[in-house]
């Protein structure tokens, strides 16, 4: 079970950053995916006798990559999976722009919202008494059909006789039927939903997207947001990676997809970042995207 605690020391704790994406699959071949790191050359920064370099992190299908270990392990007339790698910074960034949309869906909608309505429907179809409840919902639909038929008799029956309150009992006594079998159905939900073992994850989820901080997504510039990696570690069992698409499977028994993953880090060349210090700057160079030192060296 998830507790505050728990959930601030991950915020703080300083984890391996390889085992942040460790449980994205590629959905290609089901391979885990491999965080590793590429080099691209700083042209404005170099001269005639040094090169200046960067390095940022991307992610691939462990049978995509090209090393050693990896080739050994392929079996003779295996071929490598034809699936793209993702550059870190694009998996961020989605990740957190569906955080922001939930979180907007959240506070517009509160128990209407989307992921709330499907944490519920899990719920339900995860509890021992769903079929219960559907049978619940069965009665109650045949009863209002029922009530339907009647009122619409009483309707024509009224123009031929001239009276209107032919019915009015047996209505009466159906609208009672339906009304008490709404309360079961209501009852049953409320069980269903308080005794489930994933409750307390999904409200400290929801806790913790309402206390995301504000962003004004109606600039100009597109914004680039600091990744939460406490909420992505504690909330987020797994990942299916499709191409452009990442299908998240969360703990508390909720998918959601994210769209975006194949920008590059040069896609990502004007937008609007915030620096540690608070300081608010427009990317222009693709080392600014991520933290990272810069690296020298001589000609040779």
């Amino acid at each position: 079970m998830l507790n505050k605690n728990r959930y601030e020391k991950i915020m703080i704790k300083k984890r391996d950053k390889f085992a942040v994406f460790s449980h994205l699959v590629c959905g290609v071949c089901g391979k885990p995916f491999k965080r590793i790191r590429y080099s691209s050359k700083i042209y404005n920064l170099s001269n005639s006798t040094t090169e200046c370099f960067f390095s940022y992190p991307i992610l691939k299908c462990e049978k995509n990559c090209k090393t050693k270990e990896n080739t050994k392990k392929l079996k003779k007339g295996e071929k490598r999976c034809y699936s793209e790698y993702l550059h870190e910074c694009a998996i961020h960034q989605s990740f957190m722009e569906k955080l922001y949309d939930i979180r907007q869906d959240l506070l517009q909608n509160g128990s209407n919202a989307k992921i709330v309505q499907e944490y519920y429907t899990s719920c339900l179809e995860r509890s021992l008494y769903y079929e219960d409840y559907q049978r619940v919902v069965r009665n109650i639909a045949e009863a209002n059909e029922v009530l339907e038929e009647t009122t619409q008799s009483q309707k024509e029956l009224s123009v031929v006789l001239g009276k209107d309150n032919i019915f009015d009992n047996l209505i009466e006594e159906y609208q009672n039927q339906c009304a008490d079998l709404e309360n079961q159905k209501n009852q049953i939900f409320k069980q269903i939903i308080y005794n489930d073992e994933n409750k307390p994850i999904f409200d400290y989820f929801v806790e913790c997207i309402l206390k995301l901080p504000d962003i004004n997504f109606a600039n100009q510039s597109p914004c680039l947001i600091s990744f939460e990696k406490g909420i992505y570690l504690s909330f987020v069992k797994y990942g299916m990676v499709y191409g452009d698409v990442i299908e998240y499977q969360t703990k508390f028994g909720v998918s959601f997809q994210t769209h975006g993953n194949s920008l590059k880090i040069e896609d990502f060349i004007d937008y609007k970042k915030i620096t540690d210090s608070g300081k608010s700057m427009i990317i222009s160079e693709p080392y600014e995207v991520i933290n990272t030192q810069l690296q020298y060296r001589k000609k040779k």
